[in-house]
């Protein structure tokens, strides 16, 4: 006898629900799908261009400025790991604007000013040196301190310009920042000269390379004081 579709009914009725049974949990095969992948973080941006204050707009005498707003707590972070001028190897990079609004990346390492005394006494007031990436002639001379950001910069060229913030709260490092060019000024540092020598009326120049400001020299200068006594 041919079964007839009215006899099996209940049978394909009864394949379905054992599929149905057999199948995953809608809500627990939702669950196990892979999670899509995290947001990608964006990338900080450790200066800002930013317009000058009010104070600072209309004529000025001088070089122009470039204003930026900086981004201390991620400059403080940087610079906490940046190593000993012994290890050049290990240098930090940092980006420093310039006076055309245009950043540069800069290798630095820590290097101390101060006796070791008084580092360990004042441990806020850090110094560091450093060379640019892309212009290795190029150097800077950097102090972080409770104050804030100083830094002065010198092209190949032997071009100077500084970067320096505007107080915004008391006791509170400045977040925005001009980088100004500066124009040459002839220094005449007579330091070095025995009380009975005569005073030069024009800019001299030493002999040799200036070398950092050490303690027990010079901070103007860098060479050392008080000056060693000929035989």
């Amino acid at each position: 006898m041919q079964p007839t579709l009215s006899s099996l009914r209940p049978l394909f009725g009864g394949l379905l629900l054992a599929f149905l049974a057999a199948g995953p949990d809608p809500a627990t095969a939702q669950s196990t799908l892979p999670a899509p992948p995290p947001a990608a973080a964006p990338a900080t941006t450790l200066w800002e261009p930013a317009a000058a204050p009010v104070a600072a707009r209309g004529p000025v005498a001088g070089p122009p400025a470039r204003w930026f707003r900086l981004d201390t707590t991620q400059l403080a972070a940087r610079l906490a790991t940046a190593p000993p001028e012994t290890r050049p190897e290990a240098a930090i990079t940092l980006d420093l604007p310039h006076p055309d609004g245009t950043l540069h990346r800069y290798a630095l390492t820590r290097v101390p000013v101060l006796a070791p005394a008084l580092a360990a006494r004042y441990p806020r007031l850090r110094t560091f040196a450093g060379r640019a990436l892309d212009e290795p002639a190029a150097t800077v001379r950097l102090e972080y301190t409770p104050t804030g950001l100083h830094a002065e910069l010198r092209g190949a060229d032997g071009s100077v310009s500084t970067i320096t913030g505007i107080e915004s709260e008391p006791a509170t490092p400045p977040t925005l920042y001009q980088s100004r060019a500066q124009a040459p000024v002839a220094f005449d540092c007579q330091a070095l000269l025995p009380p009975d020598a005569p005073r030069s009326s024009g800019p001299a120049i030493h002999p040799r390379p200036r070398p950092r400001p050490t303690a027990g020299s010079c901070a103007r200068c860098g060479w050392p004081w008080p000056p060693p006594t000929s035989s």
